[in-house]
């Protein structure tokens, strides 16, 4: 790089994304078989049998609770497989509540929630700006698991941005199994280290890209699960 410092690079994530057409029916096209016909089957089988309702929330009185109930689903999946969740502190929990009010403040966020009747089933969490909806986090109730009601709206959320003329649907950071029946489309995120030349610069670098080597294997080994 003829800055005389050392340097080294990795693959940090795979980040999944949806090139979105103009219709629903036309993305369910796209995908396999298989997997189109059975969403369409869990989305239909939801609103047969409940009293559904799919939803963005957009009311400020609404976001701390919705926000609750959100990280209360997706914490009780992740303590269930035994690991500690993506808000396992108060303060990641407000620090994702502050953003929440921010982003509706801005009208960026977008807080998706599959009901039955007035209880929340699923939350999905997502930023939606220039045209582009980007996933971050979601989690359902276990006790409806059985009806799929994750992928249910997952898969809503995707028409809703279709709709709404979206271009694309970004899944972010992480190659969880599940993405690939959403899509096939596929970016690299890329980390660059760089240090001090000296024995103790190199030792960090060389850590550091160690480091981001166990740790996408141990999201691997569960996010394959």
């Amino acid at each position: 790089m003829g800055s005389g410092l050392y340097y080294d690079y990795d693959v940090q994530d795979i980040c999944p994304y949806i090139e979105l057409p103009s219709t629903w029916d036309e993305y369910l096209d796209s995908l396999d078989g298989k997997f189109r016909r059975n969403i369409k089957y869990e989305i239909k089988r939801y609103f047969s049998k409940h009293d559904g309702n799919f939803m963005c929330v957009t009311d400020e009185n609404e976001i701390d609770d919705s926000m609750d109930r959100l990280i209360e689903m997706h914490q009780a999946r992740w303590r269930k497989r035994h690991m500690p969740g993506a808000f396992y502190t108060k303060r990641i929990r407000n620090f994702h509540k502050d953003v929440a009010f921010d982003f509706l403040e801005r009208g960026i966020l977008s807080l998706f929630e599959l009901r039955d009747k007035n209880k929340t089933v699923a939350s999905l969490l997502s930023y939606h700006i220039g045209g582009k909806r980007y996933y971050y986090i979601s989690g359902y109730d276990l006790n409806y698991s059985r009806l799929s009601v994750g992928a249910v709206t997952l898969g809503l959320s995707i028409k809703r941005s279709i709709e709404v003329g979206d271009e694309v649907y970004d899944f972010l950071r992480g190659d969880e199994k599940y993405k690939e029946d959403w899509t096939k489309h596929k970016k690299r995120n890329m980390r660059l280290v760089a240090s001090y030349p000296s024995i103790a610069g190199r030792f960090y670098l060389y850590y550091i890209i160690a480091e981001n080597k166990i740790i996408n294997k141990i999201k691997d080994r569960f996010s394959h699960d």
